[in-house]
């Protein structure tokens, strides 16, 4: 996996954190341990299966499934400082993004 296709993982819920609202709280997403866990997940889970048959979607789709536990983790810490239409809005951004970003590394892997 490429450098910048890690770094694109790791910075996703960075990026997406910096978005706050009235309704959430001044805590940067980023400072939940929870929710880098869960990005630490995706990026593991991702490099270990992208050797593995199948299309780029359903390997990413995996690896990003296969971190549930640490994703409703990182969503329970963000439910207990901030609204939950907030919470809402930023996990169903985060789960898509996780999924292109995870297909995408999956992808470039194989062009190797």
């Amino acid at each position: 996996m490429t450098n910048r296709i890690h770094l694109a993982l790791v910075m996703v819920l960075f990026v997406v954190a910096g978005c706050t609202t009235s309704t959430s709280s001044n805590r940067e997403i980023s400072s939940y341990p929870e929710a880098r866990a869960y990005a630490d997940c995706v990026i593991s889970r991702t490099r270990s299966f992208s050797s593995q048959a199948g299309s780029p979607v359903d390997i990413g789709y995996a690896a990003v499934a296969s971190c549930r536990p640490q994703r409703n983790a990182m969503e329970r810490a963000l439910r207990a400082d901030n609204s939950p239409v907030f919470v809402e809005e930023f996990m169903l951004r985060n789960d898509r993004t996780m999924l292109e970003l995870a297909t995408e590394a999956v992808a470039r892997s194989r062009q190797k």
